[in-house]
């Protein structure tokens, strides 16, 4: 899983929907993280705007985003609708090659070094049991 000592494969999802004013400035602000997520996948979940070009144009631009496109016309329902398109992300991938799974809405900036949280301390040895689980406090 872990690529090496420090850097863990972070896999972000997002569900995307009509979010073509804001999406530009989350794809920069994940362009520009010093620790890169290993995967992120952008599920247009039927956007009527052009969130799906900008997604793509992304996607082409950089091989650790991917995008899924869910049909035009999709009724967007508050909560469901979006646990669908994000499980449609999740589906997508073989979550033994991640060592996060975490969720980010398309119209959130990060600042640069936002992913590093996730890097594991120098100090720690110890092996991390699997997705989802913080390295914190273990000693060698």
């Amino acid at each position: 899983m872990m690529t090496n000592n420090t850097h863990p494969k972070i896999l972000i999802i997002t569900a995307a929907k009509d979010e073509a004013e804001f999406i530009e400035k989350t794809i920069r602000s994940l362009e520009n993280q010093t620790c890169r997520p290993a995967r992120w996948v952008i599920v247009n979940d039927g956007s009527s705007d052009a969130t799906a070009e900008l997604a793509d144009a992304a996607a082409q631009k950089h091989d650790w985003i991917s995008v899924i496109h869910r049909p035009a016309g999709t009724v967007r329902r508050v909560g469901p609708g979006m646990v669908e398109a994000f499980y449609a992300g999740l589906d997508s991938q073989n979550l033994n090659d991640f060592d996060f799974v975490t969720k980010m809405d398309a119209d959130i900036e990060l600042q640069p070094q936002y992913l590093d949280f996730f890097e594991r301390p120098k100090w720690c040895q110890q092996p991390l049991p699997g997705p989802f689980f913080v390295c914190r406090g273990c000693r060698s």
